[in-house]
């Protein structure tokens, strides 16, 4: 498949309450049950408050910075109420395409593609669609 062909359109994600804003990138670390992302909201120099986000089992992941992916923000499904909004997801993507090429679509329709923008990074995680392998949010301090 030629991955041009494929039009991403990211739809809202909203993963918990109270979020406000467009986070930093904080941390992001990859284990072999799991990976995960803190990001931060900071006002005035000072972390007012931070989210993990653990995605239990991803098959794909890509970190780019934010200044570097231009061409993202026409495929953003715009905020129904005008905010900024960091958190979107899709379950047909270029980058989920590329991945059911590599591995010859054994997860063929099994797939989300979710992305987290932040001020200076945009994380892309391909994730099975399964229950059981959603992410999980949870405020920490």
């Amino acid at each position: 498949m030629n991955q041009n062909q494929l039009v991403n359109k990211f739809n809202i994600w909203k993963p918990v309450e109270g979020i406000n804003d467009i986070p930093f990138f904080h941390q992001f670390s990859d284990g072999p049950d799991q990976c995960f992302l803190i990001i931060e909201w900071i006002e005035k120099e000072v972390t007012i408050k931070k989210m993990k986000i653990s995605f239990p089992k991803n098959i794909a992941y890509r970190v780019i910075d934010e200044g570097k992916r231009l061409r993202n923000d026409t495929i953003f499904e715009h905020h129904p109420d005008n905010k900024s909004w960091c958190f979107y997801k899709t379950s047909e993507s270029d980058f989920i395409a590329w991945v059911n090429d590599q591995n010859y679509e054994i997860d063929k329709g099994r797939l989300t593609h979710f992305l987290i923008k932040t001020q200076d990074q945009i994380l892309d995680i391909i994730q099975l669609s399964d229950e059981w392998a959603l992410p999980k949010c949870e405020w920490i301090k």
